[in-house]
């Protein structure tokens, strides 16, 4: 049995197949989260039969690994329903539609095509931080249960299609059909989302969105511009209003524009946020530490108050939770949608509100171009052993308060500068990496300040 105890990130459980985990190691972490949910439900000792969605998004272990967190599960006592090759969004879909206790969606996202990983989901929400930590420990000290699951083994994958795309149809409100490309990056996404779109009237070219999990022409991730270069010139080529991609198992997006610009999630999150607010003005909106001070500050202006949470879309649910949020978003791309749907991160609804949104307010474009603060941005991910990582933040962490002392450490370091200048270095929950990101109002500024941090952290590296 392979299990390595750094699989257990902040929000979910990621590495390499066959090296960090096997089939084995992922029956241990399966039977774990079932004893875990019983626990948490009290509902041990009980006649009560958990159910459980488990789902994938197609990754080339998921044949080895899905009947292993099946029979993990029934292990644990669970009834276990297997819901198909479908994305992400549609796994917390299907886990609110039908009212399961507890979701596995088998992904690792934009990972590299080696890798693979778990997200969880319970009756509260997602499962992350200290509760990860939690079915670490069962792993380590599993009790044998007298109570044995069910696994049915229905095909729910074409039903929950079917459900899903109507949802998301009436979540989103009426507007003209479009000419768009859309980039799945051999993903998941590209099995099911340009169906929908073709479905509400918008006109769609598809690029790479055959599922081919080795991922050949680019990674699925639509965070790095590098990956939508090929985006960007289908845009021109094809003269589209828009093109859109989508990251590996479709729960983020970036948008480029007719002209090839390339809108961040800062920008797409603040269009989300004024169509928003015009229908619940004054609303709480969550976004997170490595999201810019000019989104912050815009949002403000447009009436809005900005809850910051810890970068994860599990800790940004959480605090959508927390201060009753209906909108909530990270600067990679996941946006959680609360109005007229479940709260999560779904990247098909996104990208269709963005759509609805600009042809509500066309002035919105202006704001998040001619009129977005032209300031210089450095973003870098420094690698970093992950049993050292942590440590390394924790020295600078206390250097940079000294220096700053009203800087803020709800995730990492953050300081802001006046004139919209902000840094921070954090460490990434999903690869052993330390991630810096600065704007700066001039080159001049922006040297220093990577002098300053990225130097801190060399000499601790």
């Amino acid at each position: 049995m392979i299990l390595n105890d750094a699989i257990f990130r902040a929000y979910d459980i990621r590495g390499e197949s066959f090296v960090d985990f096997d089939e084995d190691g992922l029956f241990i972490v399966a039977q774990a989260f079932g004893q875990y949910l019983y626990k948490k439900f009290d509902a041990q000792g009980t006649e009560l039969r958990l159910r459980v969605l488990v789902t994938g998004d197609g990754r080339q272990s998921q044949p080895e690994f899905a009947p292993a967190l099946e029979a993990g599960l029934e292990a644990a006592g669970c009834d276990v329903v297997w819901g198909g090759t479908v994305p992400t969004p549609i796994n917390f879909f299907a886990f609110r539609d039908r009212n399961f206790d507890g979701a596995i969606q088998l992904s690792a996202s934009h990972n590299p095509a080696s890798d693979n990983g778990l997200k969880l989901t319970d009756r509260f929400g997602a499962v992350c931080g200290e509760e990860i930590q939690k079915i670490k420990e069962i792993c380590n000290s599993l009790n044998p249960t007298e109570r044995k699951g069910v696994v049915e083994r229905e095909d729910m994958e074409s039903e929950l299609l079917i459900t899903y795309a109507k949802k998301i149809k009436e979540s989103v409100l009426p507007h003209q059909g479009r000419s768009l490309v859309l980039d799945a990056g051999n993903g998941i996404a590209g099995m099911v989302y340009p169906q929908i779109y073709r479905s509400l009237g918008h006109q769609v070219d598809e690029l790479f969105c055959d599922l081919d999990t080795t991922f050949p022409n680019h990674q699925p991730d639509p965070e790095r511009p590098e990956n939508l270069q090929d985006l960007v010139s289908r845009v021109k080529e094809v003269g589209a209003h828009f093109g859109i991609g989508f990251d590996g198992d479709g729960d983020r997006l970036g948008i480029v524009l007719s002209d090839g610009m390339i809108l961040n999630a800062d920008k797409i999150l603040f269009i989300l946020a004024a169509d928003f607010l015009s229908r619940n003005p004054g609303a709480a909106i969550v976004v997170d530490a490595m999201s810019s001070a000019t989104l912050a500050e815009k949002i403000r202006a447009i009436g809005g108050q900005v809850i910051r949470s810890k970068t994860g879309h599990s800790f940004i649910e959480e605090a959508m939770h927390k201060h009753d949020s209906l909108l909530g978003g990270e600067q990679s791309g996941h946006i959680m949608l609360g109005e007229d749907f479940y709260g999560h991160d779904d990247a098909c609804l996104a990208g269709l509100r963005f759509l609805a949104a600009v042809e509500r307010f066309p002035a919105l474009l202006a704001e998040v171009t001619v009129k977005w603060p032209d300031l210089l941005e450095f973003s870098e991910k420094i690698d970093a052993p992950d049993d050292q990582k942590f440590d390394i933040l924790e020295k600078i962490t206390k250097q940079l308060v000294q220096k700053f002392p009203t800087a803020d450490t709800i995730d990492g370091v953050r300081i802001d500068w006046p004139n919209g200048e902000w840094a921070i270095v954090r460490c990434s929950n999903t690869s052993p990496k330390i991630a810096v990101r600065i704007e700066a109002r001039d080159e001049e500024s922006l040297e220093e300040k990577k002098e300053l941090l990225v130097g801190m952290l060399e000499k601790l590296i």
